[in-house]
C-alpha cells in the first residue's frame, strides 16, 4: 500500500470516527400549523423530514410574517437528543431559496414543556443546533422572526431537519447523572450550588441552573414582596418568569394602593408602574379622589386647510370638412382636443374638536399634568393618471387614514379654579379618547403662587417682546 493510499484510508478512519458519535434519531410524523396551498408543487410539513432538497415545508401568507407559525417533529416515543441540523429556506436552488423567506429566529419547544431560543443564519448550508442532552418525544419549531425573501416575503420555509444524538455525550450524562441524584433526592438550593461548584464541566449544568431559577422563582412567590420579586428579576432578567414576576408586583402594589386608597398611593403606583393593566382602574379614582370634576364636548366645525391637485379633464369635439371634387363630396373629420381643469387650490377640511374643562373642588393647589391618547381620522388627497402608460389625464382622489394621535397639557390649579383647554381631534368623532391625569402634584399654598407669579411675569415679557 503506497503512502497516498494510506492517506486516504486514514481520512476515511478521521471522517468515520467523527460521524460514529452522531446517532440519527429519525420522527415518525410531522404537522404544523399551517400550509401553503398547492400550486404545482406541495408544501407538507413532512417534506421537512424527508431528505430531499427539492421539497420543501412552507407556511401559509399570514399578516404577521409567520410570527406564531410553527413546525412539529413526533417521534412516537421519548428519545434522548444533543443537536439539530437545519437547512433554512428552500434549498432547492439558488433562485428559489432567495425568492421565499427563510427563519431568522425561532423557540424551540420540548414534550416537558421546556424552551430553548435559536437564531438561524440565513445560509443555504447546513446549519448545527446545539441543544445539550434532552429528553423529549417532540420537538416544535415556532417562528419568531423572518429573513423576508425577494417575492415571497410572508411564507418561511424549511427543507430539511435532522435530529441526532452524541453517544460520547450520553454516557457523559449518565456518569454525572448519577452523580447527581443523592443532591435531587435532597433537592434543596443549596444543594444544587454545591453541586456546580464541584462538577463544573457536567452536562447537566443547563438544566441544574434552570431548576435553581424556578427555585428562586416560587421562593419569591412565597415570601409574596415587591423587594422579592425585584430581587428576582435583577437576578434572573432574561428568565422565561420576568413577565409573570413583573404582573406579581404591579398586582401587589396596585393592592397596596387599593388599601391605603389616599390620592398620593395611587398617584405613587402610575409613576412608578406606568405600563401596568391597573393603571386604567386608577384614572377615574384620581378625579374623585382630588375631588376635580371634568367637563367635555366635541364641537363641529373647520380644523384647517388642506392643498387640492390639479386634475385635468381631456374632451375631443369633432370637426368635419366637406370638400366637392368634380361633383362629388370628400368629407373628412378632425378632432379638436379640450381640456378643462379643477383644484389647483387650498379648500377648507372640517372636522371635530374636543372642548373641556376641569375644576378643583378641593382646598388643595396642584401641578396638573392631562394626557389623552386617541385614533384620528383624517383623509388626504392623492395624484393618479388615468392612462395605462401614463398620457392619461390627472385626477385626485381622497384617501382616508387614521393617524395614532395624543394630547398633553400641564397647568397650575388651585382651590375652585377652572381650567379650559380644546384640542384638535381628526375629521370623526374618536371613539376610544379618554382624557386622563397623567400627573398630580399636590404643593403648598406660597409656593404654588410663586409658581403662579413666575408664569404670569413670563407671559407678560414674551406679548412686550411681541410689541
Amino acid at each position: 500500500m503506497n503512502l497516498l493510499n494510506v492517506f486516504f484510508v486514514a481520512c476515511l478512519l478521521i471522517i468515520s470516527n467523527g460521524l460514529a458519535n452522531d446517532i440519527v434519531v429519525k420522527p415518525i410524523s410531522a404537522k404544523a400549523s399551517s400550509i401553503y396551498p398547492a400550486d404545482g408543487a406541495n408544501y407538507y410539513p413532512t417534506n421537512a423530514m424527508d431528505d430531499n432538497h427539492n421539497t420543501a415545508w412552507s407556511s401559509d401568507r399570514t399578516q404577521k410574517a409567520n410570527i406564531g407559525e410553527w413546525l412539529e417533529f413526533d417521534f412516537g416515543k421519548n428519545v434522548t437528543l444533543s443537536k439539530l441540523k437545519i437547512y433554512n429556506g428552500w434549498i432547492k436552488s439558488d433562485s428559489v431559496w432567495k425568492l421565499n423567506s427563510r427563519v431568522k429566529r425561532a423557540t424551540l419547544t420540548f414534550s416537558d414543556n421546556s424552551k430553548q431560543s435559536i437564531i438561524l443564519e440565513d445560509t443555504k448550508s447546513e446549519i448545527f443546533i446545539d441543544i445539550g442532552l434532552k429528553e423529549t418525544n417532540s420537538v416544535r419549531l415556532t417562528i419568531d422572526e423572518i429573513y423576508t425573501g425577494n417575492r415571497w416575503n410572508q411564507e418561511a420555509c424549511i427543507t430539511d431537519v435532522y435530529f441526532y444524538l452524541d453517544e460520547k455525550m450520553s454516557e457523559n450524562y449518565k456518569y454525572y447523572e448519577a452523580l447527581l441524584q443523592p443532591y435531587k433526592e435532597k433537592d434543596t438550593l443549596s444543594g444544587y450550588h454545591e453541586f456546580l461548584e464541584k462538577y463544573p464541566e457536567s452536562p447537566q449544568t443547563k438544566d441544574i441552573e434552570n431548576i435553581i431559577e424556578k427555585k428562586y422563582y416560587e421562593e419569591a412567590k412565597k415570601v409574596a414582596n415587591i423587594q422579592a420579586y425585584e430581587d428576582f428579576i435583577s437576578l434572573y432578567p432574561n428568565s422565561t418568569y420576568v413577565n409573570e414576576v413583573k404582573e406579581l408586583i404591579y398586582e401587589t402594589a396596585y393592592n397596596k394602593a387599593e388599601k391605603d386608597n389616599t390620592l398620593e398611593s395611587y398617584i405613587n403606583f402610575k409613576k412608578k408602574y406606568s405600563q401596568a393593566k391597573q393603571v386604567s382602574k386608577i384614572d377615574n379614582k384620581l378625579f374623585e379622589l382630588a375631588k376635580f370634576s371634568l367637563r367635555q364636548t366635541y364641537k363641529e366645525g373647520a380644523i384647517g386647510e388642506r392643498y387640492v391637485p390639479t386634475s385635468t379633464y381631456t374632451s375631443s369635439t369633432p370637426n368635419s370638412t366637406t370638400t366637392y371634387i368634380n361633383g362629388k363630396a370628400y368629407t373628412s373629420t378632425m378632432y379638436d382636443t379640450n381640456t378643462s381643469y379643477s383644484g389647483g387650490s387650498n379648500e377648507k377640511v372640517y372636522g371635530y374638536k374636543l372642548i373641556y374643562d376641569i375644576t378643583n373642588q378641593s382646598k388643595n393647589y396642584y401641578i396638573v399634568s392631562l394626557e389623552a391618547k386617541w385614533d384620528g381620522y383624517y383623509s388626504h388627497y392623492q395624484t393618479y393618471n388615468t392612462g395605462a402608460w401614463g398620457d392619461g389625464d390627472t385626477r385626485t382622489k381622497l384617501v382616508e387614514e387614521t393617524q395614532s394621535s395624543k394630547y398633553l397639557e400641564t397647568f397650575l390649579l388651585g382651590p375652585d379654579e377652572i381650567y379650559k383647554d380644546q384640542f384638535e381631534v381628526g375629521e370623526k368623532k374618536p371613539e376610544n379618547l379618554n382624557i386622563v391625569i397623567s400627573q398630580l402634584e399636590k404643593v403648598d399654598k406660597s409656593y404654588y403662587e410663586g409658581l403662579v407669579k413666575a408664569l404670569s411675569y413670563s407671559q407678560k415679557k414674551e406679548i412686550k417682546n411681541e410689541d
